[in-house]
């Protein structure tokens, strides 16, 4: 497994997440949210680029963990997600991801629940 998903991993069991981590063979897309800067109270946002996504959170684009990074981050969950049972969330790497639910999710990242669907 890779390195950022063995540290994510250790983070979820200190967590209390039961869920395993699940590699997979193809990389699973993160969401692209162009509405972040309403739901912050900014002006504007820009896409980070791979450099600050790693400087701040230890893990590369396109497998950024809600947990494991360097220092505590803000972290928004979309209440969508409460409608699932399961949510599958990247687990540290583009080919690694894990089960979970919106409580947990809650939990786990200190989050705050957030409308995100596109013109909401």
């Amino acid at each position: 497994m890779h390195p950022s998903a063995v540290r994510v991993a250790g983070v979820l069991r200190e967590r209390g997440v039961t869920g395993d981590i699940r590699e997979l063979p193809e990389p699973a897309p993160t969401s692209q949210p162009s509405w972040a800067a309403a739901l912050i109270g900014a002006d504007k946002v820009e896409r980070a680029d791979p450099e600050f996504v790693r400087r701040s959170t230890g893990q590369v684009i396109g497998g950024v963990a809600p947990v494991g990074h360097p220092a505590p981050l803000r972290t928004l969950v979309d209440a969508e997600l409460a409608s699932y049972d399961v949510v599958w969330a990247a687990a540290g790497h583009a080919h690694t991801v894990f089960a979970t639910s919106f409580g947990e999710l809650l939990r786990i990242t200190g989050g705050t629940p957030a409308t995100v669907a596109a013109g909401a």
